[in-house]
């Protein structure tokens, strides 16, 4: 069986299937991207309320679970 990606992103349902490891590093740019420039846009004080940045970046990593729960989160996905 070929290996299952998905990217995981901190906070709830936080892990999104992908049908590849190119696609999740694809999908991990694209979040770590919105995801800086949102906090670029956010007000000083507002920071104290807000995890850092770095804990808020994407990680590639392999699919925890099996395939068919991977099948599944793809076919949830409308981004993949």
């Amino acid at each position: 069986m070929s290996e299952l990606w998905c990217i995981r992103i901190p906070g709830p349902d936080d892990v999104f299937a992908k049908p590849s490891k190119e696609h999740a590093e694809k999908a991990k740019i694209e979040h770590d991207a919105a995801i800086t420039e949102w906090y670029g846009k956010q007000k000083e004080g507002d920071f104290k309320y807000l995890p850092l940045l770095e804990n808020m970046l994407a990680v590639v990593e392999l699919w925890p679970w099996d395939a068919q729960e991977h099948e599944q989160s793809m076919a949830e996905d409308t981004d993949t």
